[in-house]
């Protein structure tokens, strides 16, 4: 637990949200490890936490903070017809850009939620997307009806990472903390119906 003189503090996520893959093919598939680690990616996974080891970045030595998290929020789009939409929503820890300075439990701690809080914004994206009526989509408007799904998600999602280390003083604030991981933590299991990366719309 951090005093309040403690002066570690952690950045606010940097979240990616890759949506420039709407094309028409299929997706190639990836073979992943245990830990679903692909190019330096690690797939968010609710049993699977990050380490430190996964902070492979160089620090930016201009930066106040102690450690910054690279997240990414990508899609694509596997297949489109009249009768069918099927599109792939990833989250991913991006560990060669993410670093950190210093090393301790409190603050690897705050850096898990940033990736939480990112997965997060995935989800919300599945259900949302899930909701299209597909009568109403054609090759002329899916992308812009996509595009506005994702940049509402990823407004939604700063507000939120940037209330979160507002409260948290960057994890400084132990019980803020800890109520912000019991919040997020509700929410994932709110949101486990669109926990499944794959959504198929027919």
């Amino acid at each position: 637990m951090f005093s309040q003189k403690t002066t570690i503090i952690s950045s606010i996520v940097i979240i990616l949200f890759i949506v420039s893959s709407f094309s028409f093919e299929t997706k190639n598939s990836l073979e992943y490890s245990s830990k679903k680690v692909v190019n330096e990616l690690i797939q968010w996974e609710n049993n699977q936490k990050l380490t430190w080891k996964d902070f492979k970045g160089k620090p930016n030595k201009r930066s106040p903070y102690k450690a910054m998290t690279f997240a990414s929020v990508s899609s694509n789009l596997i297949s489109f017809s009249k009768n069918e939409l099927k599109i792939e929503i990833l989250c991913h820890f991006i560990r060669n850009k993410s670093w950190k300075t210093i090393e301790t439990d409190e603050l690897l701690r705050h850096e898990q939620l940033h990736f939480d809080i990112a997965e997060l914004a995935a989800r919300k994206m599945r259900e949302r997307v899930s909701k299209l009526n597909l009568k109403n989509l054609s090759s002329k408007n899916i992308e812009q009806k996509l595009n506005s799904i994702f940049n509402s998600s990823v407004e939604e999602q700063m507000e939120m990472n940037q209330k979160y280390d507002s409260e948290t003083n960057h994890s400084i604030k132990y019980i803020a903390q800890s109520d912000w991981e019991k919040k997020i933590k509700e929410k994932l299991i709110e949101t486990k119906d669109y926990s499944k990366t794959s959504i198929t719309i027919k």
